[in-house]
């Protein structure tokens, strides 16, 4: 008798066991690889005619992901991505006796590898919301000016990685929700914001301009759970 109570209060405690990680949720795995991916804005800061005759042009990210947890509420994360930051500047012209005739359209492409390093917060039993922030660094694999062609030019592209650091370096801080699939499997999204530190050009002798970068993203993705 006394056999058959231990056996069933073992079923039972299985059955229990089940039953709460049904409702409330495995624990996350420690380790978790993904991918990440999206488009948002980015701008040039710094020197006066950045800021006054550059605006805001579309970048995006893709990249993979890791994830080490030290507990439900805490983790490290990292990222290899492949970042377009720039901007637009459109050029009005004029004939030689004052008549606006058109204008010219140019994008500075930038083209980083960014690695960031951010601490994660996360909050929720299930569906987790969460902040994270810390430094990234960049290194840049090309920067190009694009002129678009229109019926005054042709199109034209140049090619100034020269011109340009080869490293960023900036603080990069986001607000994200982790959506579980299965046990092993989630969804997330996530709007996060790259704050160059830097000067990414190189000074010249003539003029020692200060070009600093900036991109907000909105980024979707998938975690695996090892």
């Amino acid at each position: 008798m006394e056999n058959s109570n231990s056996r069933f209060l073992l079923i039972a405690c299985i059955f229990l066991s089940i039953g709460s990680q049904a409702i409330f949720g495995q624990q996350l795995s420690k380790h978790e690889i993904g991918f990440e991916g999206g488009a948002g804005i980015s701008f040039l800061r710094g020197f006066e005619n950045i800021e006054e005759y550059h605006d805001p042009a579309l970048c995006y990210t893709l990249g993979i992901s890791y994830q080490y947890s030290f507990s439900e509420s805490f983790s490290v994360f990292t990222a290899l991505d492949y970042e377009r930051k720039g901007s637009i500047v459109k050029i009005s012209l004029s004939n030689h006796i004052g008549e606006y005739v058109g204008e010219i359209v140019v994008h500075s492409n930038y083209n980083y590898l960014v690695l960031p390093l951010l601490a994660r917060f996360s909050f929720g039993s299930n569906t987790k919301l969460y902040i994270n922030a810390g430094p990234y660094v960049g290194y840049l694999m090309k920067f190009t000016s694009l002129t678009e062609e229109n019926d005054i030019v042709p199109r034209t592209e140049l090619d100034l990685t020269d011109e340009s650091k080869r490293y960023d370096f900036g603080i990069s801080a986001g607000l994200g929700a982790r959506i579980p699939i299965n046990d092993m499997l989630a969804f997330k999204v996530e709007v996060r914001n790259n704050l160059g530190l830097v000067n990414i050009i190189s000074p010249t002798i003539e003029n020692e301009r200060v070009v600093k970068t900036n991109s907000t993203n909105l980024l979707v993705g998938v975690t695996f759970g090892l």
